[in-house]
């Protein structure tokens, strides 16, 4: 069996979606019992690497979709029924990876326990059903997981974009690995090895621009300028950039 999520992934309650409600809009910063919390956080809980893959990734960077393995099924039952089990913790969003997932969970109230045992007994819960369903193996995850919480300066939108991008990024990432590629020891300066990541045809491109941000510029024509001439710079025939690709600064 074998059940086939898009690229954007699927709520909890199996409804499809590709764009964020209203509640995933709203202010992500509540106050009770006199004190602040932020109750929405992005967790990521990656597997070993004996473990067999959760999904796979499938089609194009346009329309890329996931198919869930036994174990991604496991998963996908679990996540599914979280906030049902956990009534004060919403699932906003979520998507299955091969080696990893991340969770955008909302805390309705203060809880009773660590956010932290929450995911582990999520943990568990996934083992057992892999286990019951004949998938031999010792843990479905990595003892740890990491979390960040949203705070009031973070934008939900980006986060759920960032999420149910997942797929299309690894797909690109297949399709153009040398853009992607990371180099130890590239070149020595000031008494110190450099390093670099992304796109290394940029480095051989005569015309190199610094990529500087200043938070006053936001919004400006000065913001508008720098951006066209990162990209100018970047399309220029040394450095060519595949069609419908992006190219990343360096």
């Amino acid at each position: 069996m074998k059940i086939r999520g898009f690229f954007y992934g699927l709520q909890a309650s199996g409804r499809e979606t590709n764009q964020p409600s209203e509640k995933l809009l709203e202010g992500n910063l509540c106050r009770g019992l006199g004190q602040s919390f932020e109750p929405t956080g992005l967790s990521t809980a990656g597997k070993p690497a004996s473990i067999p893959d959760f999904s796979s990734v499938v089609g194009t960077p346009e329309a890329p979709q996931l198919i869930y393995s036994p174990l991604g099924i496991c998963i996908w039952n679990k996540i599914s029924t979280f906030s049902d089990i956990n009534p004060d913790i919403e699932v906003y969003q979520y998507v299955i990876m091969p080696d990893h997932i991340h969770l955008l969970l909302h805390v309705k109230k203060y809880l009773d326990m660590a956010l932290g045992i929450y995911i582990g007994q999520f943990k568990i819960k996934t083992l057992q059903m892999a286990r019951e369903r004949g998938i031999r193996i010792s843990s479905v995850f990595t003892p740890d997981y990491h979390d960040r919480f949203l705070r009031p300066w973070h934008s939900l939108n980006t986060i759920y974009q960032y999420i149910r991008e997942n797929p299309y990024r690894l797909l690109v990432r297949r399709l153009f690995p040398y853009y992607f590629r990371q180099i130890n020891n590239l070149f020595y300066y000031g008494d110190r090895w450099w390093q670099a990541y992304g796109n290394m045809q940029l480095l051989h491109n005569p015309f190199k621009e610094a990529v500087v941000c200043h938070s006053c510029d936001a919004g400006t024509q000065t913001e508008i300028d720098l951006a066209a001439n990162w990209l100018h710079t970047a399309s220029l025939p040394s450095s060519p950039c595949p069609k419908g690709g992006r190219h990343s600064s360096s």
